[in-house]
């Protein structure tokens, strides 16, 4: 989706605000042949931060806060997610001691 779809799509996003948004990171927009491309991702955030100032009369203070602690649970989702795959291409044994071991550390 390029900048113009973009803020067609959205009623209440201000080209100014999104190009704020870029600069501070907070939306980061693939660029494709000169071209700067929104993907999926980038719509969502951009949808969520308008929803965080409009519904929830958020600052942007917040809002980067807020950001950063959702791109650091993706991260660790993804991290999670891996280790899970790893865990699994083990040897029945050693997924039966992995078990055993976080079951204990949770306490459980």
């Amino acid at each position: 989706m390029n900048e113009n779809d973009l803020l067609a799509a959205i009623f209440d996003l201000q080209r100014h605000d999104l190009e704020i948004w870029c600069a501070r990171g907070w939306v980061r927009p693939a660029a494709s042949g000169g071209a700067t491309e929104y993907r999926a991702v980038d719509v969502a955030r951009v949808q969520l931060i308008c929803e965080m100032r409009r519904d929830l009369a958020v600052n942007d203070d917040g809002i980067a806060v807020a950001l950063d602690l959702m791109d650091q649970l993706y991260e660790a989702r993804v991290r999670l997610r891996a280790l899970g795959q790893a865990i699994m291409r083990q040897p029945d044994d050693v997924r039966t001691q992995i078990e055993t071991s976080v079951r204990k550390t949770l306490g459980g």
